[in-house]
């Protein structure tokens, strides 16, 4: 189907975050509609190789101490939204399709009143859930309580500012405020979201506005080394994100672990540490900076993850049971989701000796009924539509919209 059609899209302008969504935005441009994407200069490139309009979003501001993701948010949108009125005034579109943390976005329309679809690439908590205790006491330590407190105090106040400027009342303050740390589920008019039904809790909750459509993902270049992807069989990584992949201490427990086995590890630490400060890896640890997961977790057995949505949907996906060190977000729900429906196992103990490491790796990959749980779940996933489901359900939703 194609239709004339003119679409803003939003997602965190974060060149990692880009690449969760640019299949869908690609697939629209081959519809025909003319798409224009909004992200910061460093994305030009990688928004025109799929022939979507780049659209200059306005720059942040340096972070603060104590930045929540709220803040980061709420403090964005008070500079950006009224940089970007005028742009979407004069080139307005019919539709705004964001990602679940672009409060900008979301602000955007609701002033406008233009109809929204938002992409759920990550965890989605229903607004009336409570998290178990469990869940809740892993990411909000007690000893922090008071922490949480003033920030959440802090932010609120912030919120009220930007709500009350622009009289904003379809963006709820619980859409913004999670009981869980640096967790935001906005809502629009269409939502779409990046995992199947069969992983998805309390769908009792969630209205019919919601389809589980799966994740909708691009393979990634390789260019170090590409014979490494079918010689690893297990695979280590704690995302791109600058705040959890710097655990030094962590990579060199799992280099102590996998020393001297017969295991075939790869690695992936990210951009900010140097690869010389491991010390010295056996030849059988393959550590780099970058690593496309897709086409490692195709060959690899178990996978050693801090738990983001991004990095768990492609490991089911690929079929690869996990060990789960969360670090911070909503990983630590995500955590608790796989280990409750038995697709690998969350390790609690941040501090885990090398020997329990290799242990509890050893075990999740020879545990048959993760495996059989995992390569369900994965076929749940890749069966859920994704990417062409996605522009079906946008499609759909324009021509009823203009109609």
């Amino acid at each position: 189907m194609q239709i004339n059609c003119h679409i803003a899209f939003f997602d965190l302008p974060d060149h990692t975050r880009i690449t969760t969504t640019l299949a869908i935005a690609e697939a629209l441009v081959i519809k025909g509609v003319k798409l224009d994407h909004y992200c910061l200069e460093n994305s030009r490139e990688l928004v025109e190789s799929v022939r979507a309009n780049f659209c200059k979003l306005p720059p942040f501001k340096a972070k603060i101490q104590d930045e929540t993701l709220q803040y980061r948010v709420i403090e964005y949108s008070l500079d950006a939204v009224p940089l970007l009125l005028p742009q979407l005034r004069q080139n307005r579109p019919n539709l705004i399709v964001f990602t679940a943390k672009c409060l900008w976005a979301a602000v955007l329309a609701e002033y406008l009143k233009i109809p929204t679809v938002c992409i759920h690439t990550n965890y989605l908590l229903p607004k009336s859930y409570f998290p178990s205790l469990k869940v809740f006491f892993a990411a909000y330590r007690p000893r922090f309580f008071l922490r949480h407190l003033r920030l959440y105090v802090r932010d609120l106040k912030l919120w009220k500012s930007l709500q009350k400027l622009y009289n904003l009342k379809d963006i709820q303050q619980q859409d913004l405020f999670k009981w869980h740390p640096n967790c935001i589920n906005l809502k629009g008019d269409l939502n779409l979201v990046y995992v199947a039904k069969e992983f998805q809790e309390e769908l009792a909750l969630l209205d019919s506005s919601y389809h589980f459509i799966g994740p909708c993902y691009t393979d990634r270049p390789f260019d170090e080394n590409p014979n490494i992807l079918e010689q690893a069989n297990v695979y280590i990584a704690l995302g791109s994100v600058k705040i959890y992949n710097q655990n030094l201490h962590f990579y060199r427990q799992c280099i102590k672990a996998f020393t001297g086995t017969s295991h075939k590890v790869l690695m992936a630490i990210g951009n900010n540490l140097d690869i010389k400060s491991l010390g010295k890896v056996p030849s059988n640890i393959f550590v780099v900076n970058y690593a496309p997961q897709l086409n490692i977790l195709r060959h690899a057995k178990v996978f050693i993850t801090h738990g983001g949505t991004n990095s768990v949907w492609e490991a089911l996906l690929q079929g690869v049971p996990m060990v789960l060190f969360p670090q911070g977000g909503d990983q630590h729900l995500v955590a608790n989701r796989v280990e409750k429906l038995n697709l690998g196992i969350w390790c609690r103990n941040p501090n885990i000796s090398a020997h329990s490491l290799l242990h509890l790796t050893e075990k999740v990959m020879e545990d048959k009924l993760i495996q059989e749980n995992v390569t369900r779940m994965g076929d749940a996933f890749r069966q859920a539509g994704g990417t062409a489901l996605a522009v079906d359900k946008i499609m759909d939703f324009a021509t009823h919209i203009k109609s």
